[in-house]
């Protein structure tokens, strides 16, 4: 079969999808041809676009998040939603840096720990990590170092400067009356008095 004979038949299926919809008293429905295994092949993106633009804010965010397809709407709805998140997720971080003793050599300070997730957490939803990475080269027949070195990832770059800026800064540990500002210039006018 030819591909315009295949396509040809495609919109037969999807003309007979829609007038039996339609015979069924369904206003105005969409039909949409999707490949299970390529999310590239037909319709996916449309259909994609329509959830996203469809379903109310509560559900939307939840519904980006699971999209693994990418196409231009998808991938600025993640890249908003990553950045909104980046406000509370910094100031989990600046607690967490507040709070955490900086003495302990055999774990991870509870800082990097958090933004470290995070970065991880963009990466898949961005599809940058290393699974979405090995399923682009493979589509494309690329080596995989080559993608990585085109990609030039900052992450490495990111950590190495976070643990350089603490090993400068290491001998200051705040202490607890440092979270609690108020309760701090309370007791500091108390013995002043």
């Amino acid at each position: 079969m030819s591909d315009e004979e295949l396509q040809g038949v495609f919109r037969n299926i999807k003309q007979n999808c829609y007038d039996n919809l339609k015979k069924a008293r369904i206003n105005n429905p969409h039909v949409f041809m999707v490949d299970n295994h390529d999310t590239s092949a037909f319709e996916f993106g449309k259909l994609a676009n329509t959830l996203v633009a469809k379903v109310s804010a509560l559900k939307k965010d939840a519904l980006i998040m699971t999209i693994q397809g990418f196409t231009k709407e998808t991938v600025a709805a993640k890249y908003d939603l990553c950045n909104a998140r980046m406000k509370a997720i910094t100031k989990q971080a600046a607690i967490a840096a507040m709070n955490s003793n900086r003495k302990h050599e055999n774990r991870e300070r509870f800082e990097v720990e958090i933004l470290k997730q995070e970065v991880m957490l963009y990466k898949q939803q961005l599809g940058i990590d290393t699974n979405s990475l090995e399923i682009v080269a493979r589509r494309f027949g690329i080596d995989l170092e080559d993608v990585y070195v085109k990609l030039n990832s900052e992450t490495q770059v990111i950590l190495r400067n976070f643990e350089q800026f603490y090993f400068k800064h290491e001998k200051v540990v705040p202490s607890n009356w440092h979270s609690l500002p108020f309760m701090r210039q309370f007791f500091l006018l108390r013995s002043y008095q």
